[in-house]
């Protein structure tokens, strides 16, 4: 039976420990963390038969469009609470439903025993999740693959630059000119709000530029280590006149080096799979982990 408002959380989340622990590489979330992100605010059900709980699915809304956060269960009980989503969806007219990336709510896992990801890019090819969810009608959208680099071993790569006058180097902006020029010449809006934001924060993360003499045509960041010594960069890019020149993988390299500098011990990322920057991380020495898939389902409108 599906239930939309199970009132036993104290049970619901004991189920949920077991499931994650048994068939998942998703990390345990602590109550509080369970809630916040998979109750409170959410769209979840749950599919029990009198005291025991076999079934469990969250999803999250935003600007009209439903994510998939959470299925739990086997085949049967999942296709149920995916089918039960979708009715209640229709009711409340939104006729979009994802498993993205882009979900506002992030579940920490592992692509790699021992190594956290901060959030899943899609749903798994090879599970039968992937399986459930083709069959119900949901379209692969895009592949994405998951990335991973051990830095206890990286070394600073001494790529040799044709050209005399490009360096690369930890931004200054008290030195280097250029940064807002650099900015407006972007073609990603997304690196232009996170590089702006970080340029004109009281404390901004550190960040790798490419210059031409003293002015910036290229960045690779911003960066951090966090408390479990994952390296996190925001992003890369370089200006068009500026590529097809190795540049690229110059920065990329010396931008893992400055992160085991400032005490990462590993990187994961994950791009799709007709990236051409993917080569950039091979290079570097990166492993893939896995492949996944962004998938979309469009609901028919109801009346």
């Amino acid at each position: 039976m599906i239930i939309h408002n199970y009132e036993d959380l104290d049970r619901l989340y004991a189920f949920y420990l077991a499931y994650t622990k048994a068939k998942t590489n998703y990390l345990v979330l602590d109550f509080d963390l369970f809630q916040e992100k998979l109750i409170k605010d959410r769209i979840w059900l749950v599919s029990a038969e009198k005291d025991r709980i076999d079934g469990f699915l969250s999803a999250s809304l935003k600007d009209k469009t439903a994510y998939l956060s959470l299925v739990y269960g086997d085949e049967p009980v999942a296709c149920s609470l995916l089918e039960a989503l979708e009715n209640r969806l229709q009711a409340a007219a939104i006729q979009d439903i994802r498993v993205h990336f882009r979900n506002p709510v992030s579940l920490p896992w592992e692509p790699k025993n021992g190594f956290m990801h901060p959030g899943m890019p899609g749903v798994d090819v090879d599970s039968t999740l992937y399986l459930q969810l083709d069959r119900l009608g949901y379209l692969t959208e895009t592949l994405q693959e998951v990335y991973y680099l051990d830095l206890s071993e990286y070394k600073e790569h001494c790529l040799e630059l044709s050209d005399s006058e490009i360096r690369i180097t930890l931004y200054d902006r008290s030195r280097h000119r250029g940064f807002e020029a650099f900015l407006d010449a972007l073609e990603a809006k997304t690196w232009q709000k996170v590089l702006s934001e970080n340029e004109n924060s009281s404390d901004p993360l550190p960040l790798v530029v490419v210059l031409d003499q003293d002015r910036v045509v290229g960045f690779a960041g911003p960066m951090a280590a966090d408390k479990v010594k994952r390296g996190y960069f925001a992003g890369i890019g370089i200006l068009e006149a500026y590529r097809g020149r190795s540049i690229g993988k110059h920065l990329f390299n010396n931008l893992c080096f400055y992160l085991k500098t400032m005490g990462a011990g590993y990187m994961t990322l994950f791009t799709g799979t007709t990236n051409i920057a993917r080569h950039i991380y091979l290079e570097a020495g990166f492993v893939t982990t896995g492949k996944y898939a962004t998938m979309r389902k469009e609901l028919r409108k109801r009346g």
